[in-house]
């Protein structure tokens, strides 16, 4: 079930939203500032629903993508997500709907030829001009604006062809499927994406000679293909080209060694070369992969029976099945349902990036790193900062916003964090590095990279009347009450990111009491060093608290 305790009220998050655009902590708009707290609101859904689908929990990602697509019908992004959901979930009928539905609204905003050759023309008489007034430069820039969004349309509903080719294949409607690739590759001729899928489902369809003649037109788009590889080995197979299917098996396997269909068939084609003991080294590397790998078994039993004389082997690989038809036998076994893949628990970080290579996931994984100080503004990330610059961490700032009353040692900020949500690319500058994102921030951060993050908490009703201060002395207010409904999306922020972190497994996390630095500073000091795994000068660390800065008590302390 979804968590519906997670979910931030729209109402609530949406005075938190324009609280901390006040307050300086997300960057200011230049349209309406309701239609940009929407646009963040709805971020942060699609990446908390992103998180959801990292983890496999598919169930809870799909109503937060239906409410998005809902609100946003044709956004492609949206739609594709949730379809791969409904895929997951093997509801292949709902998929559907979404992809025709979808399909319609895009057709319906794709610009026809005639415009887009008026457009051009009107653009070129614009520049023809030998000066541009301001006026001009914005049409041009509009009208580019419009080729741009043309062309996004065209790129969404060529990937909708793809997932409908894709869905048929899985309803084993393989000539239907390959119709639709065949079609796309006439607009895309140079797609490695789609000679790899005409290339499988010829496989599928028993056509070797053909699907050989796709596979090999993807090397020569990309010779590092590991798959298009494999699937020439396999083709090679079956028309009875054995040193050939050897030959592309090895390739595959110098790419990327954990194949275990690439092994299998390296043996295969051995076995009919004749070179048995190469064969059964094939055969045991596959195993190790996989030991439910039946056929591969059977065909290792019978090379040590039957061809190398070595029958206390192959009554080694007997008796895997004997034990495993035991153990079925000696309990009930349920197929298990087609929902969610249970995650192992969060260990040493890794990388949570999809599509990464095993190479970048290596390099990525080997990098330092991003110290992030994180928490509710005003909850003493700051301070924090300066502690860690104390220590002799590199910080990341640009000191755009200066000191002032409400911070008299500085902000630590770096500007182009605030816009995050739009645009990450900031971060290639924060490596080896720490940087202040606050926590509504944090679900924008690119998963590619490994972080340590120290969360600074701090009593609620001590930041509201801290926030509340700062924007008294900013002029943005004139009172110290604040709005309740901001209380309890602060509430609700605190627990989604809780549960990001739970999920995402490049991503440490450590809990610092405010409190606890302000009244044992070299204790705290001491636990963010171990955390941080480093030697610090501690005692300039504990030098950057000034429990004179701690002006918004609560009663109770």
């Amino acid at each position: 079930m979804h968590n519906k305790n997670i979910i931030e009220d729209p109402y609530e998050a949406q005075a938190a939203i324009k609280q901390l655009i006040e307050l300086g902590y997300i960057a200011q708009p230049n349209k309406n500032i309701n239609t940009t707290v929407e646009n963040i609101i709805t971020e942060t859904k699609y990446n908390l629903a992103r998180v959801h689908i990292g983890a496999a929990k598919y169930k809870d990602a799909i109503p937060l993508l239906e409410e998005l697509d809902v609100k946003q019908s044709g956004e492609w992004r949206f739609a594709q997500r949730l379809i791969s959901c409904y895929l997951e979930m093997n509801n292949i009928e709902k998929a559907n709907i979404l992809i025709e539905n979808t399909r319609k609204i895009l057709q319906n905003k794709l610009i026809d030829n005639t415009e887009i050759e008026t457009l051009k023309t009107e653009i070129e008489q614009i520049k023809a001009k030998e000066k541009l007034s301001k006026e001009e430069q914005k049409q041009i820039e509009e009208k580019n604006q419009k080729f741009i969004q043309n062309n996004t349309i065209v790129s969404a509903l060529f990937d909708i062809n793809i997932v409908k080719a894709d869905i048929l294949r899985k309803e084993k409607k393989l000539d239907e499927a390959l119709r639709i690739y065949k079609s796309i590759k006439t607009h895309s001729k140079r797609s490695k994406l789609i000679h790899q899928r005409i290339g499988d489902v010829l496989l599928e369809l028993k056509k070797y000679n053909e699907s050989h003649d796709a596979f090999t037109e993807v090397i020569a788009i990309d010779e590092h293909n590991q798959n298009a590889h494999l699937g020439a080995a396999i083709a090679s197979y079956y028309l009875n080209n054995f040193e050939q299917s050897a030959s592309e098996a090895l390739n595959a396997i110098e790419l990327n060694y954990y194949m275990p269909r690439a092994h299998n068939y390296l043996a295969l084609s051995l076995v009919k070369l004749e070179e048995y003991e190469q064969a059964v080294q094939a055969f045991e590397v596959c195993l190790t992969m996989i030991p439910d790998f039946g056929i591969a078994r059977n065909q290792l039993i019978d090379l040590y029976e039957n061809y190398l004389n070595q029958p206390y082997k192959a009554q080694y690989h007997k008796q895997f099945f004997i034990k495993r038809e035991t153990k079925i036998a000696g309990e009930t076994v349920d197929k298990p349902e087609k929902t969610e893949r249970k995650r192992p628990q969060k260990s040493k970080p890794v990388s949570s990036q999809q599509g990464l290579t095993a190479n970048e996931l290596e390099i990525s994984n080997k990098e330092q790193p991003i110290v992030i100080v994180s928490g509710l503004p005003r909850s003493g990330t700051s301070m924090m900062m300066q502690m860690l610059a104390n220590a002799g961490l590199e910080i990341l700032t640009d000191n755009k916003r200066q000191a002032d009353e409400s911070n008299p040692k500085g902000y630590f900020e770096y500007e182009a964090v605030k816009n995050m949500a739009n645009d990450p690319r900031w971060i290639m500058d924060a490596k080896g590095k720490a940087v202040k994102v606050i926590s509504h921030l944090l679900f924008s951060l690119p998963a590619r990279f490994n972080y340590k993050i120290i969360f600074m908490l701090r009593d609620i009703n001590e930041i509201l009347l801290s926030q509340q201060k700062m924007l008294l002395q900013q002029g943005k207010t004139t009172k110290m009450s604040y709005n309740l409904g901001i209380e309890a999306a602060y509430k609700k922020n605190l627990e989604q990111v809780e549960y990001w972190n739970e999920k995402n497994h490049n991503v440490e996390l450590l809990y610092v009491s405010y409190r606890e630095v302000i009244e044992t500073p070299k204790l705290a000091v001491q636990k963010v060093c171990d955390f941080l795994s480093g030697e610090f000068d501690t005692e300039k660390m504990a030098q950057a608290v000034d429990k004179l800065l701690y002006r918004q008590k609560t009663k109770t302390q």
